[in-house]
């Protein structure tokens, strides 16, 4: 009976098809185990798995179609037809689905990063085939959402350029500006700028060993300085005086809290001294 079924060519593909199916279960098993166990962080678990998944499915079809199809020469002449069809007729569609599979298959961003692509600046809520959703991100504040969620077609990261603040070790310059009037004592302000800052750095950041170069790729290392620099110019604006631009570097998601922190502690320092007098800060 078994004998009489083996020579029936549709159960015959169909217990290859098993097979080849258990097969691969099997092995797609043993990869994920593999990566679980090789990748530390969650984020790159994430991104090994989907492309994983990829690889996986494309070498599974690719496994059934030889042997329920005979001949591939029909089968990719069969495609091609289909392919001009579905391009000619639904070009953004197909846009859209091959965005989703740079998004993540290159790992740009996953679900909880904060994103900026275009005008749209946010969280991203969720990825999906065709389209992502982003919690908008507060005009004020950088960790807060404004409570808009926008829906973004995947197609405009092939066009539109992108920036994700959320990638590993990801440190963002930032910049303070402020102002003073030209009757002060700029040895005296210079010093307090660049002391102050550094202390408020050194205090947020005490005990967090990603803050350092050694967390971050070397051909981004080579730079960035961790140091901070305090840039001098004439503000020939109102109001006029003595620029004095805070450069320094944070991660994105402490940004807002290490600015007002930074503006508060400066404003306390040069206040108690007469010699140094603030026109503007920002």
């Amino acid at each position: 009976m078994f004998m009489k079924l083996l020579n029936n060519q549709f159960y015959a593909n169909l217990l290859d098809t098993m097979v080849v199916f258990l097969a691969f279960c099997a092995i797609y098993l043993v990869c994920r185990i593999i990566l679980f166990r090789k990748l530390s962080t969650q984020k790159m678990r994430t991104k090994a798995f989907a492309r994983l998944n990829y690889i996986s499915i494309l070498i599974l079809l690719l496994f059934i179609a030889k042997i329920w199809i005979e001949g591939f020469t029909h089968l990719f002449y069969a495609l091609s037809l289909v392919s001009v069809g579905l391009v000619v007729t639904n070009k953004e569609t197909i846009m859209n689905f091959v965005g989703w599979i740079v998004i993540t298959w290159r790992g740009l961003f996953a679900e909880g990063d904060y994103i900026k692509l275009g005008d749209n600046a946010g969280f991203v809520y969720e990825l999906g085939v065709l389209y992502f959703k982003v919690l908008q991100s507060s005009e004020h504040f950088t960790n807060n959402i404004s409570g808009k969620m926008v829906k973004i077609p995947n197609g405009l990261i092939i066009t539109t350029p992108l920036i994700n603040y959320s990638l590993d070790s990801n440190l963002l310059e930032t910049t303070q500006v402020w102002v003073l009037t030209h009757d002060s004592d700029l040895t005296i302000a210079l010093k307090l700028l660049q002391e102050q800052t550094e202390k408020v750095l050194q205090d947020f950041y005490a005990g967090n060993k990603k803050y350092s170069l050694k967390n971050v790729k070397k051909v981004i290392a080579e730079r960035i300085d961790l140091n901070v620099e305090v840039k001098v110019a004439i503000n020939v604006d109102k109001p006029a005086g003595i620029k004095l631009t805070i450069c320094y570097y944070c991660f994105p998601q402490d940004r807002d809290v290490i600015d007002k922190t930074l503006l508060l502690s400066l404003y306390d320092e040069l206040r108690q001294h007469n010699n140094v007098n603030i026109a503007f800060a920002s």
